[in-house]
């Protein structure tokens, strides 16, 4: 209850209202008393005056009557409506109005008595034993004699009853009523903290939009106003680190390497989308533990010995997927104390397939090369030996000139594709499709009879024009007719068609050959890649064929597709075209 500052005033400022109360109400109540007691003192003093004059008319006073001045009391105490007592200087009563004298003690030591005769005038409130009341007496020396009046104070004491309960009454209804006014101005002034309060939590809560509205000019509306401006403040500051956390966990999910941060506590800070791809994680992974995320032991264990030692660790990985990876574990200090780790994991698969065709590239043209100047060696060496045998040498010279037109063609398919690929730029010309097909195939014509194979060529309009190369669409479409040409069953068949689909042109080089395995399948346009070697060989492929095709469709901006089965090949050249 006290935990609110509302209640705090409430309470402090209700003892405060009770404390005034009751300093008032004692106060009021002594007052009445203190002011009854001051007329009645007064109303005394002029009676004890009267009293002593009616007493020396009287003539017993003088006359030392004591029976006669008893009796002149009783009737002077009549007529003022009070107590008198006539008591000589030893104490004795000598006349009284409520008892007979006989009966009382001796009064010498009574405080008013002793005072009278000391001072010539005295008084005492005390409780009276003979009226069995409270009574203020007030004595006088006159004449040898002590004058006393007595009066009961219960008038008094009715007085003050009646002024005490009707303080009590008001003080309650004021009480009550400064409860009410109390309750209302706490929560006037506690008002505006409240609010100060919910802005402040629901700001801590994320809601940076809150503010604090019709705020006062006091001292509570400056501190709402100095917090509004705080927040505007903040608010840029949080959106401003938002922004640029944004920017950087854009930029981080964007990088291609796999990116992770491990705390100190094992847990995962940071964790891109790459790292989470390679790493195949499924699940979220921020806050988790690391070995929770990532499920590779080998990889697990070097985060463990790095968080526990501290050392950088350098290595490569290869996953049960097949990819190849460069991993950097480096920790995380500040002021010489590990905070956590940072991972970083470079797929080097295409890098390494890469070197892999490099070494295969470098083994098979030095295999390339070397056979057809072992073979022509061996001929040559042979029509040396047969010089003086013209039937012998002919033949041999035969092989010998095939060989040289073999390592010729390798060459020139080296040359193409080198070009292919350091050319800066290849100009664009309006192409006529049908015209560069039906020049590949004328030129092919005579291989194609050779071999006894069907050949069908459906290109539609004949006049079909479109915006690329001349030189890369020959290249592209020779090699492809050629290929179907070089693998074909003897006796197969050959047909190019075109048709055009969604927006694009599609020509489809299709034959009735050996077919590609599926294993195969997506090696095919690496540089010397053979499916039979030995058939290739035999057919007088150069293995370059479908390195430089896909290398010329990638400059032209087309894709090629190829399907295979056991009933042939087709591949499928996708050209843009708008009609």
């Amino acid at each position: 209850m006290f935990n609110k500052l509302r209640f705090k005033i409430i309470f402090f400022y209700t003892v405060l209202t009770f404390a005034l109360g009751l300093f008032f109400f004692l106060f009021i109540v002594d007052l009445v008393r203190d002011t009854h007691l001051s007329i009645i003192r007064k109303d005394i003093a002029e009676k004890t005056k009267l009293t002593e004059v009616l007493l020396e008319r009287g003539g017993a006073f003088q006359a030392r009557d004591f029976r006669a001045l008893h009796g002149e009391v009783r009737r002077i105490s009549s007529i003022i409506k009070l107590r008198v007592s006539v008591i000589d200087l030893n104490g004795v009563v000598r006349g009284d109005s409520s008892r007979d004298e006989e009966t009382l003690d001796n009064h010498y030591y009574r405080i008013e008595v002793r005072k009278s005769i000391e001072e010539g005038r005295g008084e005492s409130i005390r409780y009276s034993n003979s009226l069995r009341t409270e009574m203020l007496y007030s004595a006088r020396r006159s004449n040898g004699y002590i004058i006393r009046l007595a009066k009961p104070l219960d008038e008094i004491d009715q007085s003050v009853a009646s002024v005490r309960n009707f303080i009590i009454s008001v003080m309650g209804g004021l009480f009550f009523l400064a409860f009410l006014v109390n309750m209302a101005i706490s929560k006037v002034i506690t008002r505006p903290i409240d609010e100060t309060i919910d802005f402040a939590q629901d700001f801590a809560r994320g809601d940076l939009a809150r503010r604090i509205f019709n705020y006062s000019d006091d001292e509570v509306g400056k501190l709402q106003k100095a917090l509004n401006h705080l927040a505007d403040s903040l608010q840029d500051k949080i959106n401003t680190l938002v922004l640029e956390q944004n920017k950087l966990q854009v930029t981080i999910d964007n990088i291609n390497d796999g990116i992770a941060v491990i705390d100190g506590a094992k847990k995962v800070v940071l964790l891109n989308r790459a790292f989470a791809a390679i790493m195949e994680i499924k699940i979220q992974p921020n806050g988790r533990y690391f070995y929770e995320a990532i499920r590779n032991s080998s990889l697990n264990a070097s985060i463990e010995r790095c968080l526990a030692d501290g050392d950088e660790s350098r290595f490569e990985m290869e996953l049960l997927n097949g990819m190849s990876l460069d991993v950097n574990i480096n920790p995380i200090r500040e002021e010489k104390t590990l905070q956590g780790v940072l991972i970083v994991l470079h797929d080097v698969t295409e890098r390494k397939r890469i070197m892999r065709i490099k070494t295969e590239l470098v083994g098979n043209l030095s295999h390339e090369l070397k056979t057809p100047i072992t073979i022509l060696k061996g001929y040559l060496e042979t029509i040396r030996e047969h010089l003086h045998d013209p039937s012998s040498t002919s033949a041999f010279l035969e092989k010998a000139l095939q060989n040289i037109d073999r390592q010729n063609s390798i060459i020139n398919d080296m040359l193409k594709l080198n070009m292919l690929e350091t050319a800066p730029v290849f100009p664009v010309e309006r192409i006529s499709l049908a015209d560069i097909i039906s020049n590949c195939v004328d030129i092919l014509a005579p291989k194609v009879r050779e071999r006894g194979i069907a050949f069908t060529l459906d290109l539609g309009d004949s006049r079909l024009e479109l915006m690329g190369n001349r030189f890369l669409a020959e290249e592209v479409f020779f090699n492809l007719i050629d290929n179907a040409i070089n693998y074909n069953r003897p006796g197969g068949s050959i047909g190019v068609s075109s048709e055009i689909r969604q927006g694009s042109l599609l020509v489809t080089v299709a034959d009735s050959g050996i077919g590609i395995p599926d294993e195969s399948r997506e090696r095919i346009f690496e540089r010397f890649y053979r499916v039979n070697k030995s058939r290739s060989r035999a057919t007088g492929g150069t293995g370059l064929g479908l390195s430089i095709v896909k290398h010329a469709v990638d400059l032209l901006g087309w894709s090629i597709s190829v399907k295979s089965g056991v009933a042939g090949t087709e591949f499928m050249v996708s050209l843009p075209y708008s009609g």
